[in-house]
């Protein structure tokens, strides 16, 4: 049997004839464009503003004790353009001051990913 068949065949002359029948939308010569139509707009124009208007709730500790799986504590000492290079490593805080911390959140362990 050939790869196409009535119904395949039959199927895409329906599409062709309703593709056929519903013409784009076309803008009547008369309607004025906008002022900024055909301009591009830089990126020091641009100027988003939210739309997300949600109440706020603060959450000082958690219920359950929790696992911080994506932490950031240590980097590397020098970098170059964003790299870090070399195996000296430089920590934002000490044990010291983090332990706290996770205690007054309830955090239970954390993950370093570095």
């Amino acid at each position: 049997m050939s790869g196409v068949g009535r119904r395949c065949w039959l199927q895409n002359l329906a599409s062709a004839f309703v593709a056929g029948r519903f013409s784009p939308i076309r803008r009547s010569p008369s309607s004025p464009e906008p002022e900024s139509a055909g301009k591009s707009l830089q990126l020091k124009d641009f100027e988003p503003r939210s739309m997300l208007h949600v109440p706020e709730n603060k959450v000082p500790r958690s219920r359950y004790p929790l696992i911080d799986v994506h932490t950031h504590l240590s980097h590397k000492a020098k970098e170059i353009k964003g790299v870090g290079i070399g195996e000296t490593m430089r920590h934002s805080a000490t044990a010291d001051a983090v332990l706290p911390l996770m205690d007054r959140k309830n955090i239970r362990m954390m993950v370093n990913l570095t």
